[in-house]
């Protein structure tokens, strides 16, 4: 409505009968936001933020409306409040979605910007959590491809559509939160720079490029973890959650090589399409880790609600060797809530040569059945039954995946 209203404000086609019917509409969107607000809040993810972002455009860009003054300042406050309570000091979101954080960078973008090219600054501990949640995403990209794993939910959300990159590609919100938070940029020019020129006018796109480091991620709070090489990246989560989980995925690994994410993660596709597409992909099956009597690893009790929430632990991570190797272990406790608990435990070794090295160890005292899980990228492939080996045929050369078990006793 407002880049319409703006856009088009000296059209002849803009009458000031149609304004008005926008501004009435405007004001009734208000008053609905603010007597949902509560709901909104409640569910500590990104309807709050939205819902608080929304009352305070109204608020800054209607002032002639008779609750706009009330309206910016709870807008105001909800916006404040949410940057620091759902935004992790790692820079992990509470929502636990990869296109969720996307969601929520623009939105505070938005907000932010709006409040500064109106003379009403949002605060310096706000801009420096979107700085960490900025940070987050960028060592939790692709190099390449500047695509991230499609991770946690994902619904098609994208507020702020301003470029023509691909839905997947998140360079333009990295780029657009970093000039928030530095004045520079951390990709070389490119078509993701167009968020810059909507959001922060044409001087923006001649400030320097300053490429920070992509180091490996160790967000403890969020239980995002990464591993680097040369040509790639693992993603591995391992969480103990403080918000409420969206899906049922602990110790699953993304594996990202020369730009193609080969062992990914199926995302999410609908909510509510009919069975079995309605949310199903959440469930830990189709996730890259092991399932233990078909179970998942919490059980499920509603669309969005998972019982009882798991606790995981990392046990070890040493990236200190750099391209020599690099390993990381954890576990989580999911199915210890079994008459006869079992315990899994993940450990990774990244090599020299693009390799990597997964383990998993799964105890208990009692008899299982154990099935181990991997969603591999959909291109040709050769299959070598006898030697458990996949070889696929990407664009960027072959992926050979081999796959083994051993048993004590």
């Amino acid at each position: 409505w407002l880049f319409g209203l703006y856009g088009f404000l000296e059209s002849p086609a803009t009458t000031a009968e149609r304004v008005t019917v926008l501004a009435q509409m405007v004001a009734i969107s208000g008053k609905r936001i603010e007597a949902n607000l509560d709901y909104a809040l409640s569910q500590r993810n990104n309807h709050g933020i939205s819902e608080g972002v929304g009352l305070w455009t109204i608020g800054l860009l209607f002032p002639e409306l008779e609750r706009s003054g009330g309206w910016l300042d709870l807008g105001s406050r909800v916006i404040e409040r949410l940057g620091r309570d759902l935004i992790y000091e790692d820079g992990s979101f509470s929502q636990h979605s990869v296109n969720y954080h996307r969601l929520m960078l623009h939105d505070f973008l938005w907000a932010i910007r709006l409040g500064d090219i109106n003379g009403r600054r949002l605060s310096q501990g706000l801009r420096e959590r979107v700085a960490k949640a900025c940070g987050w995403l960028y060592r939790m990209q692709d190099e390449m491809s500047g695509w991230v794993p499609n991770y946690g939910q994902n619904d098609g959300a994208l507020v702020l559509p301003l470029n023509n990159c691909d839905y997947r590609d998140f360079r333009p919100v990295i780029q657009a939160a970093h000039y928030l938070s530095t004045g520079t940029r951390c990709f070389p020019p490119g078509p993701w720079d167009e968020d810059l020129l909507w959001l922060f006018g044409r001087e923006a796109l001649d400030s320097p490029t300053v490429q920070p480091e992509r180091t490996p991620l160790a967000a403890e709070k969020g239980g995002y973890y990464t591993l680097r090489s040369s040509g790639g990246f693992a993603f591995v989560r391992c969480a103990s959650f403080v918000d409420r989980p969206g899906q049922a995925d602990m110790l699953h690994v993304d594996l990202w090589w020369r730009g193609q994410n080969v062992v990914l993660d199926a995302g999410t596709f609908s909510y509510n399409a009919p069975e079995p597409w309605n949310n199903s992909l959440a469930h830990t099956a189709y996730h890259n880790t092991v399932t233990v009597d078909g179970l998942d690893q919490m059980d499920r009790v509603g669309k969005f609600l998972w019982l009882p929430w798991l606790k995981s632990r990392v046990i070890r991570f040493d990236h200190s060797n750099g391209e020599s190797h690099t390993q990381w272990e954890g576990e989580h406790d999911g199915y210890m809530r079994l008459k006869k608990p079992v315990s899994h435990r993940r450990a990774i070794l990244q090599l020299p040569d693009e390799k990597w090295v997964i383990l998993d160890k799964l105890q208990s005292t009692g008899k299982h059945s154990y099935r181990l899980h991997w969603l591999l990228m959909d291109v040709p492939f050769d299959w070598d039954e006898k030697r458990g080996l996949l070889v696929l045929h990407t664009a960027a050369g072959p992926f050979s995946v081999q796959v083994g078990v051993l048993t004590e006793g």
